[in-house]
């Protein structure tokens, strides 16, 4: 149970301070493009690696341009079945900024899709997202913003809810969000190892302490300074086993379903998500898509042979 002495309203605060902050020039022009790529744009969010360490003209944005509906934004009748079937679509953008060019993929996501998807989603594939720092690059108006506020907090709450019942016995903030980071890892196509949780938790470490803080109240364990004392019976824990290998086995289905629908949406695709995979499990394809006659055969054949060499873990 939080801590009465906390204010909601600080709770709030807090989360508007992260994500109003100002954004990079280059995050400010792709979000201007975007506004004019697509009707009906009612936010665009600045989240990912690049916040963290800096945006280059060597990395890619990560962004979401959340939309009040699809037919609107997209137009065709085919993205617009690809994307309420499996949200979110994802698309390539660059942007000449300053005498550079810098590159992003978005995904777009309707406005009742993305607050279904973190306050009623079975996998953590929106919540785990949100549940970090996060800047909104772009708002049409303060209802729009008070929205989205409304969403981080409720991905927050779900994250640090559905891993307490998984912990052992007394825990910091730092081994709460280590154990969720490897947990939504598991539950998409992905290899990171603890180290790579570790630094995603210390590159904002103030912020996930000060967040468990607002969700749980103040560290309480009787036995070790700053960590919170066990809240879960075995019941409980052993059931929240069998939900995270529930959403790891659904995760890694609709990851390729995911990667798959990126051939038809990402320019140069194909080459990304051979790319992507590599970069996240460390298995290289062995294939030349472009003097293939059917290079989504062949993309499909290469898939396949990396999944036989442990790709898709």
């Amino acid at each position: 149970m939080s801590d009465p002495h906390l204010s909601q309203g600080d709770f709030r605060g807090l989360l508007r301070a992260y994500a109003t902050a100002p954004v990079p020039g280059p995050v400010t022009a792709m979000s201007n493009m975007l506004v004019e790529r697509h009707s009906g744009s009612a936010a665009v969010l600045f989240y990912g690696s690049c916040l963290r360490t800096g945006v280059s003209g060597d990395g890619i944005v990560d962004l979401y341009l959340i939309v009040d509906g699809y037919r609107q934004a997209l137009g065709g009748l085919f993205p617009v079945l690809l994307n309420q079937i499996l949200p979110p679509n994802v698309y390539y953008l660059e942007v000449p900024f300053q005498g550079s060019t810098y590159r992003a993929k978005y995904a777009v996501v309707s406005r009742k899709a993305f607050i279904s998807g973190i306050g009623r989603g079975f996998h953590p594939y929106f919540w785990a997202r949100f549940a970090q720092p996060v800047r909104i690059a772009y708002s049409r108006d303060q209802s729009v913003t008070e929205e989205m506020l409304d969403a981080f907090e409720v991905a927050i709450r779900r994250f640090i809810q559905e891993t307490v019942p998984v912990m052992n016995g007394p825990f910091t903030p730092g081994r709460l969000w280590q154990m969720g980071f490897a947990l939504t890892y598991a539950s998409e196509i992905r290899s990171e190892g603890p180290d790579r949780a570790r630094a995603l938790f210390l590159a904002d470490r103030d912020y996930y302490e000060s967040v468990t803080v607002f969700v749980l109240g103040h560290p309480d364990s009787d036995t070790q300074p700053g960590a919170y004392g066990p809240r879960t019976g075995r019941i409980r824990h052993a059931w929240a086993g069998f939900i995270w290998l529930g959403r790891r086995i659904l995760g890694k289905v609709l990851s390729i379903l995911r990667l798959l629908k990126g051939l038809l949406t990402f320019r140069g695709g194909i080459s990304y998500i051979f790319w992507k995979i590599e970069r996240h499990s460390g298995v290289k394809a062995h294939v030349s898509l472009e003097s293939s006659r059917f290079p989504y055969l062949a993309a499909c054949m290469a898939l396949w042979r990396i999944w036989r060499k442990g790709g898709f873990r």
